[in-house]
């Protein structure tokens, strides 16, 4: 039976661990987020000595870890910018030739 104050709250153990439950539910999640936040930033600054291209790998730790961190946030924050700028400059460059070829036969 759940005993209730009078304010209509629930009262004695079964509050304290709901409450402890989610306490560790959010902890959890917090540590699971950034532990494979920083491992994926990391190994994108590794992979910058490589002719791989590192910045997505950095750019895709900064995205998990801006689900928790507001610094990641102001870091994603311009480069998602600069990302759309980049994609509607590339998308022109694609479309453009293929629309002067059609019209040129």
């Amino acid at each position: 039976m759940q005993t209730l104050t009078k304010h209509g709250t629930e009262h004695g153990a079964h509050a304290r661990r709901r409450w402890w439950t989610c306490f560790w539910r959010g902890s959890a999640r917090k540590v699971a987020i950034s532990v494979v936040g920083f491992a994926t930033l990391a190994i994108g600054v590794a992979l910058t000595v490589t002719p791989v291209p590192s910045a997505i790998v950095i750019l895709l730790g900064l995205a998990i870890l801006a689900r928790e961190y507001a610094w990641a946030r102001r870091l994603l924050g311009p480069c998602r910018a600069l990302a759309r700028r980049l994609a509607t400059f590339l998308r022109g460059l694609v479309v453009r030739p293929a629309a002067l070829g059609s019209g040129s036969r």
